[in-house]
């Protein structure tokens, strides 16, 4: 989020930062390169099928969220889509 922008115009861009995504996945990659092996060597191949569906799961949640709309905060004098300051009745009740 932009503060400043938001409290100037009203509105602000929300989405991932480039670089997030690339930290998590080097932080997701690297764990998985460590404790795959480990747990291959010290419990078993059930422990490492594991591991590496976890990366999986993790690694295809992080892309899904990453290059997501990042979508657009409107204050309220900006109007949202609603005519409320809402995106659709987002973070609000849907009567008001």
């Amino acid at each position: 989020v932009l503060p400043r922008c938001y409290e100037m115009v009203g509105f602000g861009v929300v989405g991932p930062h480039w670089f997030g995504p690339l930290c998590c996945q080097g932080l997701l990659s690297g764990a998985t390169l460590y404790y795959a092996p480990l747990a291959y060597r010290s419990i078993g191949v059930i422990s490492t099928i594991i591991c590496l569906l976890f990366f999986t799961v993790g690694t295809v949640s992080l892309l899904i969220v990453s290059c997501s709309d990042p979508g657009v905060v409107k204050s309220i004098r900006g109007g949202g889509m609603d005519g409320r300051g809402g995106l659709d009745g987002v973070g609000m009740g849907r009567n008001g």
